[in-house]
């Protein structure tokens, strides 16, 4: 446990330095590898979403720079979103007063493992998006959550597939230095048994990020690539059709990136 907890800090150190810089590339309005990610996390996300009604407190969990926390304001009336490194809130917030969001969106620094800032049975509706490969233990952040939702709450949760075959981002981060993993990521298998497990029933699960989309996505922004970005936008709206064919059969699944949940707490 010591190992990870050091290693927890090396993350949340790289979180702190890199905050603004990854808030400026989402702002960005040019087209960029970032915004396409965002765009189709988004699409499911918002699919999940769409799906529940009567929200009135949402969470955030891990928010970063506030991105999801920002989504989150448009299906419930008040939102917080927490996140461990302080200059994340610190941006986070200052993009809720730009957009003006500032009396429905509160920021706090909490641990994502122990959520100390907020009570229990409070949130209708979780979302925690890429952040459980960061925590030193993922059981106790589930069940932490199923804490902080009121009866019936959902959980939106979306983490890295261990099992697609071209998910090597870790082994790229350790050789450059800069990892920011300190777990494994997951299977399909392993992560909906530890929803259920923490006192969660599965409602829907999808998968994002076919292989095809990272192929297409070389290139995004260079300008000596340009001329093909109509094309190149043509091409990975389409994605979406055969990823959610794809998505259906446990066969494809290692072609995956990412592994999106819907969740319901047990009554």
């Amino acid at each position: 446990m010591e190992d990870l907890t050091t290693k927890a800090q090396l993350v949340k150190s790289h979180y702190e330095r890199v905050a603004k810089e990854r808030s400026d590339r989402l702002e960005n309005t040019a087209w960029n590898l970032a915004r396409i990610n965002h765009s189709t996390r988004a699409k499911i996300i918002g699919a999940f979403l769409n799906k529940l009604h009567g929200l009135k407190k949402g969470i955030d969990i891990g928010t970063g720079t506030g991105v999801w926390a920002e989504v989150l304001t448009g299906h419930c009336e008040q939102v917080t979103g927490i996140d461990f490194a302080q200059q994340n809130v610190v941006v986070a917030t200052e993009n809720a007063a730009k957009k003006q969001l500032s009396d429905r969106l509160t920021y706090m620094v909490d641990d994502a493992v122990e959520i100390n800032t907020v009570a229990d049975n409070t949130f209708d509706i979780a979302t925690q998006i890429s952040v459980l490969q960061h925590l030193p233990d993922q059981n106790k952040a589930i069940s932490r959550v199923n804490d902080i939702l009121t009866s019936q709450g959902h959980l939106i949760i979306l983490v890295h597939n261990r099992q697609c075959i071209y998910n090597r981002s870790r082994n790229i981060q350790r050789k450059l230095g800069t990892e920011t993993a300190i777990n494994n990521f997951n299977s399909p298998g392993e992560l909906t048994a530890m929803l259920r497990k923490n006192g969660f029933e599965i409602v829907a699960v999808r998968f994002n990020w076919l292989f095809l989309l990272d192929i297409l996505s070389i290139g995004v922004g260079k300008p000596a690539l340009g001329f093909l970005e109509p094309l190149r936008r043509i091409l990975i709206s389409l994605t979406g059709i055969p990823a959610i064919i794809l998505g259906r059969s446990r066969i494809f699944h290692r072609f995956f990136r990412e592994i999106v949940i819907l969740a319901r707490k047990k009554s």
